[in-house]
């Protein structure tokens, strides 16, 4: 039964996830850096939501390239869900500081984009995360 109350749960937090667009912008104080955890795949875990691991060897990314992940622990409606689960990032773009991709964690699918423009970053997310924590996670992962 709780099984049954845990899947219900999280189908509807995907639902609702599902319909929300957010976007988020700040300064960085290391812009390189910032670059560097966009470009290097085996940086990834330390700042893209819901990676834990990548499970593929790291190559550059390129558009509609596959990585297949581990996923971290997320808080749903009802606990903890998402643990070590496999799932896949799919690069939709890629470019000289822009990186739009999907996390793929099973029939949800979630949608990010981070472009980076001299010191400020901006970043839109729909389907898992607010793009303010992908701005405040890099933001800090990129302090010198």
């Amino acid at each position: 039964m709780l099984a049954l109350l845990q899947w219900l749960g999280d189908l509807l937090a995907r639902f609702g996830l599902s319909r929300r667009n957010t976007a988020a912008e700040a300064r960085l104080s290391d812009p390189a850096q910032a670059r560097r955890l966009l470009a290097d795949p085996a940086l990834w875990s330390l700042w893209m939501p819901g990676v834990q691991d990548l499970l593929d060897a790291p190559r550059p990314p390129q558009p509609n390239a596959r990585y297949r992940v581990t996923m971290r622990m997320r808080a749903g409606r009802l606990g903890l869900s998402g643990g070590n689960r496999p799932a896949h990032v799919q690069v939709v773009s890629f470019g000289d500081g822009q990186l739009s991709w999907q996390l793929l964690p099973g029939k949800q699918i979630e949608h990010y984009s981070v472009e980076i423009e001299g010191s400020m970053i901006r970043a839109n997310a729909r389907g898992g995360e607010a793009a303010a924590a992908v701005v405040t996670e890099l933001e800090r992962q990129s302090r010198p």
